[in-house]
């Protein structure tokens, strides 16, 4: 044999060892089977390539949320600081001195005894049609008074609302006036609940009940997340909307779903600080824990307390956080149909203060 020759291998059982081939595997195959196998691994990448997408977005997301609500515990924070030096300087700036100014001090306590009680709805709150007859001139499209909203000024009741002025007290101001309260009888348990629910305030009443409805959609999901979807499907505009996929079983409502960044990041928001959602309700305090079965009863305070003015098919209206004696803000479309519907609720991430770490007495 020639230097070019190649001798058979061998293995150890006398075995001849299959030639191999210089053929691709692909090569063995036939033109649509290559095909196929073309199609399939381009398909591989694009998944893998949306799935890097998807978790890049989540955590993006993750990041605004996180960020959204350090911003909320740093005004809390902030708010907080403030209260607690506006206090320091009541009780030392006038020191040592007895005289006229100690009579000063104890009316100083009192007003502060005063502002610190805490906001409880009566039985029934007193309906006065003046207060009414504000919040129309204002905005025509607002709630009239009803079984279950009641428009309220300056009440003693409210710790916030004592010394309320009449008259606005400068241009752009919307200090003067009243808010609505928007009465819940209680938290539906299935999105048929909800909608009669929403058929007790009527569908077109107004953009409070509107926003109160959307408090509750907001309760309900804390409670049972799915039905908590349902429920913010239906509170909320076609634009946080969307078709639901064929493989979308859970949280879809006559075949939508949520969609878009805010009602996402409201939704983990609310999975990392339950405590957002019933905070909400008047007189919720984290003092109880924001435990709303301890209220005498539900009822969410709004009024528009915007600089902007708005106008047609758009409005803003605020819900006071009772905890942080401040408001967090949403907007409202009216749909084709005339009913008011949240689209954005970007401020809702706001954070009540967390609730104080009880002694569990155990000291060993």
């Amino acid at each position: 044999m020639g230097c070019g020759s190649s001798f058979p291998k061998i293995g150890p059982n006398g075995i001849e060892f299959p030639k191999k081939s210089n053929q691709k595997p692909s090569q063995s195959k036939n033109p649509v089977e290559r095909a196929v196998d073309r199609q399939v691994r381009r398909i591989e990448r694009k998944v893998e390539n949306n799935n890097r997408k998807v978790q890049n977005r989540d955590r993006i997301m993750d990041n605004a949320i996180d960020r959204q609500i350090r911003k909320g515990e740093r005004k809390v924070q902030t708010e907080t600081r403030k209260a607690m030096k506006g206090k320091n300087n009541n009780s030392s700036s006038n020191g040592g001195y007895k005289g006229p100014q100690k009579k000063a001090d104890q009316k100083g306590s009192k007003s502060d005894e005063k502002k610190d009680f805490k906001a409880k709805v009566p039985t029934k709150i007193p309906l006065n049609p003046n207060f009414e007859k504000w919040a129309i001139e204002k905005d025509e499209r607002s709630c009239l008074n009803s079984t279950y909203v009641t428009w309220v000024h300056g009440a003693d009741w409210d710790p916030d609302m004592i010394g309320q002025p009449t008259t606005q007290p400068c241009p752009g101001s919307k200090q003067h006036l009243p808010w609505a309260f928007v009465k819940v009888p209680n938290i539906p348990e299935s999105v048929e609940d909800f909608i009669k629910l929403r058929e007790k305030y009527g569908a077109d009443s107004g953009p409070e009940t509107a926003a109160a409805l959307f408090i509750v959609a907001m309760n309900v999901y804390v409670r049972n997340k799915d039905l908590g979807k349902q429920c913010l499907i239906v509170a909320c505009h076609a634009d946080c909307l969307k078709p639901a996929g064929k493989t979308d079983t859970k949280g879809v409502y006559k075949g939508k779903k949520l969609f878009g960044q805010q009602p996402e990041m409201l939704m983990k928001a609310m999975d990392k600080k339950p405590r957002i959602a019933p905070a909400l309700f008047f007189g919720s305090y984290e003092t109880d824990n924001y435990d709303i079965s301890k209220l005498p009863g539900l009822y969410v305070k709004i009024s528009d307390r915007f600089m902007a003015e708005t106008k047609g098919d758009y409005c803003n209206r605020t819900i006071w956080q009772t905890a942080r004696r401040s408001s967090v803000s949403m907007g409202l479309r009216r749909n084709t149909r005339g009913v008011w519907k949240v689209s954005r609720m970007d401020a809702m991430l706001t954070p009540p203060p967390a609730a104080p770490i009880l002694d569990d007495g155990d000291d060993i």
